[in-house]
């Protein structure tokens, strides 16, 4: 039995492929920049904060699952006293593992994901006014 949910987890988990989405909701800008968190990342120019959320009941597209995926809002602020901001959302990533890596000019987001024994992995590269995947 513990077999054949394996084989049904890795042919049907994660059949969406995560998407990027810019935000343009200025209110929900100001919210999400504002949130102190523990997620936070700095490169020369602006900072990085990172926010996991559980998206619905079943989001993670496994027939018959209530399994959910989750995505991140990637919030980018430069410093100054009235700081450019922009928020992305990216996701629904099923079971995410989620590692920054920083530097002076950008910085890279690493997001592995998946069932345990088909694990995919996603970078995207951070910078103030983009959040894109790095092909």
């Amino acid at each position: 039995m513990n077999l054949l949910v394996s084989r049904f987890i890795f042919f049907f988990a994660q059949s969406n492929d995560p998407v990027v989405k810019r935000i343009e909701d200025k209110v929900l800008i100001e919210a999400l920049s504002a949130i102190e968190n523990q997620n936070r990342y700095e490169a020369q120019d602006f900072s990085v904060s990172i926010l996991k959320r559980a998206n619905a009941p079943r989001s993670a597209g496994i027939p018959g699952g209530h399994e959910i995926s989750h995505s991140y809002y990637v919030v980018i602020s430069e410093f100054d006293e009235y700081p450019e901001t922009s928020l992305f959302n990216v996701g629904g990533f099923y079971n995410p593992k989620m590692s920054i890596s920083e530097n002076d000019d950008f910085a890279t987001m690493t997001v592995e994901f998946g069932a345990f024994n088909n694990r995919i992995t996603k970078k995207y590269t951070i910078e103030l006014h983009a959040l894109t995947e790095l092909k």
